[in-house]
């Protein structure tokens, strides 16, 4: 899922204005859940896939056009589309961790190439674009550290503080 070469995008970059650019988070928490109000979620890591490909992330399953929020401060890049995770976009945090989200319906105007953002900062919106259209609305969530493999993600992201 978190293939990041382009190929051809079904059309323009969709991009939906917010009706909340940036939801607080916090005082001192570090890490922000990255759908706004949570999301129902398993410990999908390892599932198989088509293809023979296993499932190298959690699913975030959430009503059809929920904002997607940064986790933690960072960089966005690679935004834009793959066949495989749809719209999708990276964040890299200052000690060079990498999270990926992919499935998206639309992107906020903040999620732009190498744009700085702040957690809580809203980037997309829960879809199911790529090789999820026959799934309800999630967002694919992965977390590469310090940009390489994956990781199973659940057990970081079942403790992180849930926004909005």
């Amino acid at each position: 899922d978190s293939d990041p070469s382009p190929a051809t995008p079904p059309g323009p970059l969709p991009v939906a204005e917010p009706s909340i650019a940036r939801y607080p988070t916090p005082p001192g928490t570090q890490f922000t859940f990255p759908v706004v109000g949570g999301a129902s979620f398993t410990n999908d890591w390892g599932g198989e896939r088509p293809g023979g490909r296993t499932h190298r992330g959690i699913d975030l399953f959430a009503a059809s056009m929920t904002p997607v929020v940064a986790e933690i401060d960072g960089v966005v890049f690679n935004v834009g589309w793959n066949d495989v995770g749809g719209w999708r976009y990276w964040l890299r945090d200052q000690w060079g961790n990498e999270y990926y989200h992919a499935h998206l319906a639309a992107f906020a105007p903040a999620a732009t190439e190498g744009a700085q953002v702040t957690a809580g900062t809203v980037l997309g919106f829960v879809g199911n674009s790529g090789d999820a259209t026959t799934t309800p609305p999630h967002i694919h969530y992965e977390i590469h550290p310090v940009g390489g493999a994956p990781i199973p993600p659940f057990d970081y992201v079942k403790g992180w503080q849930r926004i909005g």
